[in-house]
C-alpha cells in the first residue's frame, strides 16, 4: 500500500483561530488510500483537482471525478481510496463545527 503526500499543510489551530485543523493538498498514488475514520465536532471537505477517487460515504461508494467535491459532515464517516493507475490530487478543509 502506498502512502498518501500531504503538502503546504496547515494542521496547526493558532493559525486558523481554532475554527479548523487542515487546509492541505493532498495526493493519492495509485494504491493509496485513507481509510474509514469519523469526524466528530468537526467537518471534512475536500474537491477533487485530477483524478478519480473512490470515496466510501457512510457505506455508500461513489467515484469522484475532476470538479467534484465530497463533503463529510459532523458525526458522519468516509474513507477515500485511489484504484486507478494515476495520481489523484486534492485539496482537503478540516474546520470545526461551530454550529453547536
Amino acid at each position: 500500500m502506498r502512502e498518501c503526500r500531504w503538502h503546504s499543510c496547515s494542521n496547526r489551530p493558532e493559525r486558523s483561530g481554532d475554527h479548523g485543523r487542515l487546509f492541505s493538498k493532498l495526493v493519492l498514488p495509485p494504491g493509496a488510500s485513507i481509510g474509514e475514520h469519523q469526524h466528530e465536532g468537526e467537518f471534512e471537505a475536500f474537491y477533487v483537482v485530477d483524478g478519480n477517487p473512490t470515496v466510501t460515504d457512510n457505506g455508500d461508494v461513489v467515484e469522484l471525478n475532476p470538479g467534484d467535491m465530497h463533503l463529510c459532515p459532523n458525526g458522519s464517516s468516509h474513507s477515500v481510496a485511489n484504484n486507478t493507475d494515476k495520481d489523484v490530487t486534492m485539496i482537503a478543509l478540516i474546520l470545526n463545527d461551530l454550529t453547536k
